[in-house]
């Protein structure tokens, strides 16, 4: 109970403190609304959960290098005798270059031992290695997954940044799209009262006599008109209201409802405006998060094709271990470089079909993706000279917008003063 009664104190405190509140009107400024999302967004914590993947998976690889211990025994005891005792321990170090380091001790004896694995009473010890000088020398299983996992660790960081990034444009769109039609419902307000107020004085005058009753008719379908867009930009509000509460969150479990208007300023306080790329240098597409991710596709594509033809070398093993017996406390007491095992072994299939067909279709893979992060990269010159087009348009839009507006405001302040002076007529004000 005691925890539960916490965890909903926590919720009250946290909501809260998401609205700035200005004399009992809560207000929800874009940097606020911000903030909120990019720390309590679900799609925050799965993107750092898509970054711990990569680390987790890198950890893993790294695995295929780890030493081994190794030990076993086997024994045969039948009618009172011992036919044999095979006792050993070993530890195998495997290293990056197609090189496995190995160390052990073994101990067999028995009545019926095969003469292969006598040893002296004290047991034999041996140290040495193994090395591949054909398949597995330039690159193998472990070291490509090794590669692999690196590569993925930083498609995690790029796949990260794309999350951010797309919730920050999201949620921005959402907020914007909501303080625009909060702006327009003010605008439809002030209409639709206006449109009464003219309604009201048509239908008086119409009664005065003063004009004819088809006015009103006029005045009531410029009425309707405005109350008609005033309940569509209604609408539109409250759906976007219901779609920026998708971005609010606490702790990224708990949904949170909007109960605040937007910072009517917000526009006014914004005195920068994003300027064009004139010209679009290859480092900022080449840096972009989705050339990055393709990019490192076709290096995972490379070490692929790397690895099959791997496969196409013969299979050669050499392996030496030095021998010893230990005596006593002297380990190395008896060490001598005329006592030692060695051996090799070498395959190889003849007609190679399906290496050189996994081969040729590696080629192939890496061919298609390399073609891909060409057309990614085409593609994003283009959304750029797009938006940068647009931004110019707009730009030219916005100092027109704002002539118009100065226009239209001495007009407004001409015909006000002409009709203060008895010149002008309430219909053209």
């Amino acid at each position: 109970m005691t925890r539960i009664l916490m965890f909903i104190g926590g919720i009250l405190i946290m909501t809260a403190r998401l609205w700035a509140q200005e004399d009992t009107v809560k207000v929800l400024t874009y940097n606020k609304f911000m903030e909120v999302v990019m720390n309590h967004h679900p799609q925050i914590y799965q993107a750092e959960i898509t970054k711990e993947i990569g680390a987790a998976s890198v950890q893993t690889a790294k695995g295929g290098f780890d030493p081994t211990l190794n030990g076993g025994v086997q024994q045969k005891h039948f009618d009172g005798t011992k036919y044999y005792s095979l006792m050993g321990g070993s530890l195998k170090i495997p290293t990056w270059f197609g090189l496995t380091a190995e160390t052990g001790y073994d101990v067999n004896d028995g009545s019926y031992l095969n003469p292969m694995y006598r040893v002296p009473n004290g047991g034999l010890l041996y140290a040495g290695m193994r090395l591949e000088l054909g398949k597995g020398l330039i690159i193998d299983q472990r070291r490509a997954e090794l590669k692999k996992a690196k590569l993925l660790e930083k498609s995690s960081e790029i796949e990260r940044s794309i999350r951010r990034n797309d919730l920050v444009y999201q949620a921005s769109l959402s907020y914007f799209n909501w303080l625009k039609l909060s702006l327009q419902m003010s605008t439809y307000e002030e209409a639709v009262t206006n449109a009464r107020v003219r309604f009201d004085g048509v239908v008086n005058t119409a009664k005065l006599g003063d004009r004819p009753y088809v006015d009103t008719v006029e005045a009531n379908l410029q009425l309707q008109n405005r109350q008609y867009g005033f309940n569509k930009t209604l609408q539109e509000l409250n759906n976007a209201k219901e779609k920026l509460e998708l971005f609010l969150w606490l702790e990224g479990k708990v949904p949170l409802e909007l109960e605040a208007t937007p910072d009517v300023n917000e526009l006014e306080n914004m005195t920068a405006y994003p300027t064009a790329l004139n010209n679009v240098s290859d480092s900022l597409i080449d840096s972009h998060p989705y050339v990055q991710s393709t990019l490192l596709k076709v290096n995972e594509k490379s070490i692929d094709l790397m690895m099959k033809r791997e496969q196409l070398k013969p299979q050669l093993t050499l392996k030496y271990n030095a021998l010893n017996e230990p005596v006593g406390n002297n380990v190395f007491g008896n060490f001598s470089p005329n006592n030692y095992a060695w051996g090799g072994t070498i395959a190889y299939p003849i007609f190679t079909r399906r290496e050189r067909g996994e081969v040729q279709m590696a080629k192939l893979k890496l061919e298609d993706q390399q073609l891909n992060y060409l057309q990614t990269k085409n593609e994003l010159e283009y959304k750029i000279s797009i938006a940068n087009n647009n931004l110019l348009i707009m730009q030219k839009q916005l100092d027109l917008v704002q002539r118009t507006m100065q226009y239209n405001e001495i007009l407004y302040n001409s015909e006000r003063l002409l009709f203060e002076m008895g010149e002008s007529s309430l219909f053209l004000l």
